[in-house]
């Protein structure tokens, strides 16, 4: 795991100079530039696999230079096959099994991979540079043009050339709508390497690919999902390093837990306790006896909480509502010593675990009774289902007049209305193509598919990318897995959660299964106290949203919400992006980034 920088055109080894810069917190135990006349390519290296400095990146192989972040989950197995085929190898790491796998294989390779990767490799060759991301978006990749040529980054902060790039209004608005910019970064000029493709440049021009094949592919094999998710996880725990798990209460973790049992790792625990989580600490701690590992509970009390919310506000490469759990608990384990990190991140998408997969079935089927009621009904059904759930009641009413899966998940998904966003911005509510989806498939798989599109890639994984890496830690997601997506949903029934834990005989798991869903408790009334003490300066001017939004609409939602007439959450984002509007000019640094063992250059 790592941080990727490049570029092309005159001058382009003293511009990735300047890049690598920004990128110190990704890789704290190296750092190394490569470069050719007009073609530069730059690497901080955070050394999982293989620490030694065999395996340093840039790495050159044959014709190749590649600069890789990410992890080949199944790097040994695909290792044993080029060794059966003439290949040697003088490292014991992933990176080199990458760079030649691509040199026998081209990029047809990237569909023997399994695992998260963002890259860059110069052929030689031909003098062309090839960017790709891995086929789930667990690792981002922004690029740009530049005088002469493009630039790349593993973050998009970097590239945004301060204010000669202007912020996108939809993403803007989208952020605003679901919490995150979904569709494309928030600055505009900027773009970002979509999953499972490749961008290739070269003398004729710019060639985009996908090499993805669709959301889903039957299995020919008759693996399981037990059989599937057994074997990522059990991948997903090789690591030269200490390695922790970030356990919470409920089952995706515990599934993580007994995967990495039986696969012989006995990793830590770690698990984060606020005052409104007991409960899911408790479930934690039988956990974690159950199974039989070490386990710490990290106590976030006011002066941590305190103490670091202008580090995480600091941290934000895009604004986003998500993510200071992962702040705090990544820091907490960079700290004790474990730069790996195991999550049950992607269990809820993969499994259905959200309350709308259960509902979507009676919602679908009385959408016509819904869409015939007068509007003063609806409105008293939806003051009475606001009341029993905590949602928003003009959330829960634009549920009940939604037509069709799509618009039902984007109404669950929204933080504010269209109406809202129309009023905050003075312009249209966005309609992402990211919520068209094909529905003559199974409810399961729209759903699925959406949560994919939507919500783990732009928020969860984004989130967890940025904020774990701020602290030097890797995080893995054995759920988000083509081959667990591959058993659970290219099936003609999904299995639940329940369902896994039954196959799986594991009476724990299914006793998990069957509890109720403890959503992780984030002490968001604390919180959204502390970001609007630390916002005071901030708030004081005329304008925190530099234009972007109406002001007085926006300070009427934060003095709302924050007296607890509507949910934390609004007030928080709208927090957030002042924050991050202000210091979006300024230069990210973690203060966590020890001396680079290696200097630039070497």
């Amino acid at each position: 795991m790592c941080g990727i920088v490049g570029a092309t055109g005159p001058g382009a080894r003293r511009h990735v100079e300047e890049l690598i810069s920004f990128v110190g917190h990704r890789g704290p135990d190296g750092s190394g530039i490569w470069n050719d006349e007009d073609v530069a390519l730059g690497h901080t290296r955070l050394a999982v696999l293989d620490p030694t400095d065999a395996s340093a990146q840039p790495f050159v192989r044959g014709p190749l230079t590649i600069t890789y972040n990410g992890e080949i989950y199944n790097h040994v197995e695909l290792r044993r096959e080029l060794e059966a085929s003439g290949s040697r190898f003088a490292t014991s790491g992933d990176t080199e099994v990458f760079a030649e796998l691509l040199r026998r294989r081209g990029t047809a390779a990237f569909n023997d991979i399994e695992g998260m990767f963002a890259a860059a490799i110069w052929d030689g060759r031909d003098s062309s540079l090839t960017l790709v991301r891995d086929r789930h978006g667990i690792k981002p990749l922004y690029w740009q043009t530049r005088s002469g040529g493009i630039e790349f980054c593993s973050e998009l902060s970097p590239l945004r050339g301060g204010s000669k790039n202007h912020i996108r209004t939809g993403a803007l608005r989208e952020f605003l709508r679901f919490g995150a910019p979904v569709s494309a970064p928030i600055i505009d000029g900027v773009a970002e390497i979509e999953p499972g493709t490749t961008m290739r440049i070269d003398a004729s021009g710019i060639h985009v690919r996908s090499f993805a094949a669709g959301e889903y592919t039957h299995m020919a094999d008759g693996t399981t999902a037990v059989d599937a998710l057994h074997l990522s996880i059990a991948q997903h725990a090789r690591s030269d390093r200490p390695t922790v798990l970030f356990l919470s209460g409920g089952f995706d973790s515990a599934a993580v837990l007994r995967g990495l049992r039986d696969s012989g790792a006995r990793p830590l625990g770690l698990t984060l306790a606020t005052d409104d989580n007991h409960a899911d600490v408790g479930r934690a701690r039988e956990t974690a006896a159950h199974y039989g590992i070490e386990h710490e509970v990290f106590e976030v009390d006011e002066a941590t909480l305190l103490g670091n919310i202008e580090g995480f506000v600091s941290a934000m490469d895009q604004p986003g509502i998500d993510g200071f759990n992962t702040y705090l608990i990544s820091q907490m384990a960079a700290r004790i010593g474990y730069p790996v990190a195991l999550s049950g991140l992607g269990g809820d998408e993969v499994l259905g675990g959200y309350r709308y997969y259960r509902t979507e079935h009676h919602l679908r089927r009385a959408e016509t009774l819904l869409g015939r009621l007068p509007k003063p009904l609806l409105s008293v059904a939806a003051r009475r289902a606001a009341s029993l759930t905590g949602k928003s009641e003009t959330r829960i009413a634009q549920v009940l007049v939604a037509q069709g899966t799509a618009e039902r998940h984007m109404a669950f998904r929204s933080l504010f209305s269209e109406v809202e966003v129309e009023t905050l911005t003075r312009g249209p509510s966005p309609r992402s193509i990211r919520w068209d989806v094909d529905r003559t498939i199974d409810q399961r798989q729209q759903l699925a598919t959406l949560d994919r599109r939507t919500y783990l890639r732009p928020t969860l994984l984004r989130d967890a990318d940025i904020y774990s890496m701020w602290h030097g830690v890797e995080l893995r997601v054995p759920f988000v897995d083509s081959r667990v997506l591959e058993a659970v949903l290219a099936r003609g029934s999904a299995p639940t959660k329940h369902e896994l834990a039954t196959a799986w005989n594991d009476p724990f798991l299914v006793a998990k299964a069957a509890e109720p869903k403890l959503t992780f408790r984030l002490p968001w009334d604390r919180w959204l106290g502390a970001l609007r003490t630390s916002s005071s300066d901030v708030l004081s001017s005329v304008d925190p949203w530099h234009g972007l939004i109406d002001p007085s609409a926006a300070r009427a939602i934060v003095d709302n919400d924050t007296r607890g007439s509507g949910e934390p959450l609004r007030p928080w984002a709208l927090l957030v992006l002042a924050h991050w509007l202000g210091r979006r000019a300024e230069c990210r640094s973690s203060p966590a980034v020890s001396m680079l063992k290696q200097e630039v250059g070497r």
